[in-house]
């Protein structure tokens, strides 16, 4: 138990806050009055009509509608159970004793599921039923307080099952509209035997982890391939994972999470159809995000890959997973390595500036250790960016081939670099990093008219 509710008789809320070291109102209405001690919750009200009985019988469900009278600290009476409530404990009902229980505050709905999907209790037919009925209602609740509940749901051990109920009853749709046609829609590849994108999501949910990230993950991993199908290559799902993180990330912002939650599940989401096969992948991937973060979307891989194919823990693929989901770790001096000689500081050194091609010229040096770390060996940035920046010795002497000269001015536009040189040479070269178009004099003052939201890169 982490919770206790308490009702009080001869004295209002409001006088017993100020005897109460560490109490605080819930609500504006100021009629609740809590008590947190370390992770236990004690919520304290006056009767809200005349009798306890008639209280019991206006709560959520008859599980929570169980009364003890005490006195000085003790239990002095039999247990009041006006709704039935003790019953359906042995038998693990969920039951709301009135279906204006569920009308007069419509987030109990969500609450009975995460009892669902928490406790395993199975929801009483007629309870269904009312829950269905006053879903449209969830539209009037705020958020913040609906986020709060679909994450308890999720973590539940049985939330397959309650999100199973949320879909089935049109409670869903009322708080995520776009994954109602993931349950029509019905695989239509080889690997997924004609199920319904809903139910390999809720799959994914059961081979995930208990983790907040990894489970809204699975949820929404797949939101994108209806969206997708067939646009790029027939019978394909092409692009699904870039789509559906956009979904995602809208989906979840819209339901007040947190930003790092909806940053970290599109991550997971963006990342889980990456060729986990391939060494210099999943190094990249290591490499780009935090440890945490990098373990979660392997762990995710993996149980997205069992929900496809119970035997695929006995494949080739998933040994050659297994040794690479290692990576990251095995990584950890050469990636420090990388992120001290490779840095802002380091290129600046060369006679650049700082600026927006800096991440591009920084992306690539990194990507072109992690793709053969053996290059580090001998690796000079210097030297390395000499040839892919056309200078020699410092920036502002430009070197292509036989051609020597010196940079004039230089400005950078949509990942290009548009310059003009001293000997006005006309020249188009693209390198690892970019494209630079030199021009000649009157060309490149018409460039720059022509153009707005550049950044001067170098000037003489």
């Amino acid at each position: 138990m982490s919770d206790l509710d308490v009702v009080i008789e001869n004295m209002p809320v409001k006088e017993l806050h100020s005897v109460l070291k560490y109490s605080y109102f819930k609500g504006k209405d100021r009629l609740t009055l809590g008590i947190t001690i370390k992770k236990f919750k004690i919520e304290i009200t006056n009767l809200r009509s005349d009798t306890i009985q008639k209280d019991l019988k206006m709560r959520d469900i008859t599980v929570n509608s169980i009364a003890f009278k005490v006195e000085n600290g003790k239990i002095i009476d039999k247990p009041l159970d006006p709704t039935g409530g003790i019953n359906d404990i042995h038998y693990r009902i969920l039951r709301t004793y009135d279906k204006k229980n569920l009308r007069d505050d419509p987030l109990r709905i969500l609450r009975i599921l995460r009892f669902n999907s928490v406790l395993g209790y199975q929801i009483e037919s007629s309870t269904l039923n009312f829950m269905s009925k006053y879903a449209n209602l969830l539209k009037e609740v705020p958020e913040e307080r609906i986020q709060r509940e679909i994450s308890s749901i999720i973590l539940g051990k049985n939330s397959a099952n309650a999100l199973r109920t949320m879909y089935i009853s049109g409670i869903l749709k009322m708080i995520i509209p776009e994954l109602e046609i993931c349950g029509t829609f019905l695989h239509k590849d080889k690997y997924h035997f004609g199920e319904s994108i809903f139910e390999h999501s809720l799959r994914v949910i059961e081979n995930c982890e208990t983790d907040l990230d990894m489970k809204l993950s699975a949820l929404l991993h797949d939101i994108a391939k209806p969206l997708v199908y067939g646009k790029k290559r027939p019978g394909s799902y092409i692009g699904h994972d870039i789509e559906g993180t956009e979904i995602s990330e809208k989906i979840l912002s819209r339901l007040k999470f947190p930003k790092n939650t909806v940053k970290n599940v599109g991550n997971i989401i963006r990342n889980h159809m990456i060729f986990y096969e391939s060494e210099k992948v999943i190094r990249k991937l290591a490499f780009k995000y935090d440890n945490i973060l990098f373990d979660k979307i392997i762990k995710f891989i993996k149980a997205d890959k069992m929900a496809t194919n119970i035997k695929w823990l006995e494949t080739e693929a998933y040994d050659i997973y297994e040794q690479n989901s290692r990576l990251g770790e095995k990584s950890t001096i050469l990636f420090e390595r990388i992120r001290n000689e490779i840095n802002g500081k380091k290129i600046m050194e060369c006679g650049l500036n700082k600026g927006p091609w800096m991440k591009q010229i920084i992306d690539y040096l990194h990507n072109y250790i992690l793709e053969k770390p053996s290059r580090m060996d001998d690796f000079n940035v210097k030297i390395k960016l000499e040839r892919e920046l056309l200078f020699n010795d410092e920036y502002s002497k430009f070197r292509y081939g036989k051609i020597k000269t010196n940079r004039i001015k230089e400005y950078f536009l949509d990942n290009k670099v548009f310059g003009l040189l001293e000997n006005e040479k006309v020249l188009n070269i693209k390198t690892g990093i970019f494209e630079f178009n030199y021009l000649k004099k009157k060309d490149y003052e018409l460039c720059l008219k022509e153009n707005s939201g550049y950044h001067i890169l170098f000037q003489q």
